[in-house]
């Protein structure tokens, strides 16, 4: 899968197997091949290892198009600092995703300290860029809603894990 993956992506092929059980998960190789190719590389830079180092590269990919695109300083990394606290607020809520209402809340606010003039369209920016998934939900004995999650469960809990280490460290 790899194989097909970075010949779509235009990503050289790494001399050496990738041994790391998550490049098997067909979402993963995407995730990771669009950091790539949305950073201008084509080949797997050197250090480039390690599930945390691949996903800020992820998280940068990302930022640097919002911030373009919403006219952001690159460097106050507002897209990292979304995708922490997304997971921060599921990890207090002890769930795996956030009501879209709460969500919506959370990123908007966020996007106004930045001054992001169109709070709505960085919402839906963040979902069209991959980095959250919207999912409706039918609890049992509850009322159904849409939530938020973030599209990757191992970037999510990664993160999740971050947070829980600051807070008790």
């Amino acid at each position: 899968a790899s194989k097909l993956f970075f010949a779509h992506y235009q990503i050289e092929q790494p001399s050496i197997p990738l041994l790391h059980p998550e490049f098997s998960s067909p979402l993963f190789l995407k995730l990771f091949c669009e950091g790539l190719y949305k950073n201008g590389y084509h080949k797997i830079p050197d250090g480039y290892e390690g599930l945390s180092a691949i996903i800020d590269f992820y998280l940068d990919a990302i930022n640097k198009v919002l911030s373009e695109k919403h006219e952001i300083p690159e460097s106050l990394k507002i897209v990292h600092n979304v995708a922490k606290k997304i997971s921060s607020e599921v990890v207090k809520q002890n769930g795996l995703h956030l009501k879209l209402e709460d969500a919506y809340q959370i990123v908007t606010d966020f996007a106004k300290q930045f001054s992001v003039l169109n709070c709505s369209l960085f919402f839906s920016d963040l979902k069209s860029e991959g980095l959250i998934t919207e999912n409706h939900y039918w609890p049992y004995k509850s009322k159904d809603y849409d939530g938020i999650y973030l599209s990757y469960e191992r970037f999510g809990d990664h993160l999740a894990c971050s947070y829980l280490l600051d807070m008790y460290l």
